[in-house]
C-alpha cells in the first residue's frame, strides 16, 4: 500500500472494489495486503462476497510498520519499540515487551486503538538494539455487502526480531458483512512477534468484525 491520501485515521492507501464480485482465494493460494512500513497505510478490500478456502490465505504477517535503518533505534509506528543494544517489542492491543533493563532505554511500545473503535492501525515495530526489529503485522481490511467465508487462514502477526531486538506487534483485523461464516480449522490471528533473551515480544493486535448474521463454528481467533 501507498501512503494515505490525507493521513486521517481510517482512509485507505491503496483500494481493491469489485463490489459486485466474489473474491476467491483457494487452497494453496493467498494474498498479500502490505501497509505501508512508515506512516501504516493500508490496502481496503471492497467486495460483494470473500471466500477464504482451506489452505488459502489472506496474510499481512510482517507486513506492518517496519525496522528504522539506524542501529539502537525506536521502530516505525506508534507502538514502536525502543533499542539500545536489546530493543523493546512494538505495542498495538498492548503495551509490548521490554528489553534487557540494564540496557538503558529499550522500553516496550505503548497500545494504541480501542477496543469501542474498528482497528485502523497496523501493528508497530520492535525497537533496533543488537540486531533488527521484528515488522509488526498489517491492517487486513475487508468490507463486503454480502458473506465473508473463512475456512483458511486469515493473519497478520508480528515478526520476529533478529538478534536482540524487540519482536513486532500483531496488526488488525477487521471484517464487516451481511454474514460471517466459517469452520475449523480457519483462524484469524494477530499475535505478536517472539524476541531474543535480551529483548521484548511484541504484543498482540486487534481483531473485530462486524456481522449481521454469525455462522461460524468452530474457527480459532488468536
Amino acid at each position: 500500500s501507498g501512503l494515505t491520501n490525507s493521513g486521517i485515521v481510517g482512509d485507505h492507501g491503496g483500494l481493491f472494489a469489485q463490489p459486485n464480485g466474489t473474491l476467491l482465494i483457494p487452497t494453496n493460494s493467498a494474498i498479500y495486503p502490505n501497509s505501508h512500513p512508515t506512516n501504516g497505510g493500508s490496502v481496503k478490500l471492497v467486495v460483494r462476497n470473500l471466500s477464504v478456502e482451506l489452505g488459502g490465505q489472506l496474510n499481512g504477517n510482517g507486513a506492518g510498520f517496519g525496522p528504522r535503518p539506524t542501529v539502537n533505534s525506536r521502530g516505525y509506528g506508534p507502538g514502536g519499540g525502543y533499542g539500545n543494544l536489546s530493543g523493546g517489542g512494538g505495542g498495538h492491543g498492548g503495551k509490548g515487551g521490554d528489553g534487557n533493563p540494564g540496557h538503558g532505554s529499550n522500553a516496550g511500545g505503548p497500545s494504541y486503538g480501542s477496543s469501542n473503535t474498528p482497528p485502523m492501525h497496523a501493528g508497530s515495530c520492535g525497537g533496533r538494539g543488537g540486531g533488527v526489529g521484528g515488522a509488526g503485522g498489517s491492517l487486513i481490511w475487508v468490507e463486503a455487502s454480502g458473506r465473508i467465508t473463512v475456512n483458511g487462514a486469515v493473519t497478520a502477526n508480528g515478526a520476529a526480531g533478529s538478534g536482540c531486538a524487540g519482536g513486532g506487534a500483531g496488526g488488525g483485523i477487521y471484517l464487516i458483512c451481511n454474514t460471517f461464516a466459517g469452520s475449523a480449522p480457519g483462524a484469524l490471528s494477530v499475535t505478536g512477534g517472539v524476541c531474543g533473551a535480551e529483548s521484548g515480544g511484541g504484543a498482540g493486535g486487534r481483531i473485530q468484525i462486524w456481522a449481521v448474521n454469525n455462522q461460524s463454528v468452530g474457527l480459532t481467533i488468536s
